[in-house]
């Protein structure tokens, strides 16, 4: 299974100059949490992010990262040049394992351009913040959201956040048992 895992604000931005332009811990401990033992895939931008900010790759997960233009990465990623090799690399679509297409914009765009996708597990940033990155948008007709979880700001977390995941509505889903 594929999934998309990301944060955005409500003018959907994802980043900015390389970076998340938050700090929200509620976040990231999902984040953590949902992604842990799997296989993660970014692109080239999220990956010089986690590269300068921790010099190592993210723990208790395989981390692939997608380039055209790099030749190496740091012991602990692994490197190709589209998403569908990472897939492949991941076996995806031939196991029971989640593997989550975790940023940046041009990537989410393609994989749900191309259908790749079978889940989201979106935050929902309650803020209009400027950036320079963004998540695409989608036919939501073709997603049905499974749970929502509204969480408000605190000391810690600067903004309300919205928890949402989304299913990918596909012909088995929506037959009608008669």
């Amino acid at each position: 299974m594929v999934s998309i895992i990301a944060a955005y604000t409500n003018n959907r931005v994802l980043g900015m100059d390389g970076d998340l332009p938050w700090d929200l811990p509620i976040d990231r401990d999902r984040f953590t949490k949902i992604t842990d033992g799997s296989t993660v895939i970014m692109g080239r931008k999220t990956y010089e992010s986690i590269a300068k900010n921790s010099s190592k790759p993210l723990s208790n997960r395989r981390n692939i990262v997608i380039s055209r233009t790099l030749t190496k990465v740091i012991d602990g990623f692994e490197l190709t040049d589209t998403l569908d090799k990472a897939l492949q690399m991941s076996n995806s679509h031939n196991s029971e394992e989640e593997v989550f297409v975790i940023g940046g914009g041009n990537l989410f765009d393609y994989a749900l351009r191309n259908n790749l996708v079978d889940e989201m597990y979106l935050t929902e940033i309650d803020a209009d913040i400027k950036g320079d990155a963004y998540f695409p948008e989608f036919d939501k007709t073709k997603w049905i959201e499974v749970s929502r979880k509204s969480v408000p700001k605190n000391s810690q977390n600067i903004y309300d956040v919205s928890f949402v995941v989304l299913m990918k509505i596909t012909s088995a889903s929506t037959k009608i048992d008669l």
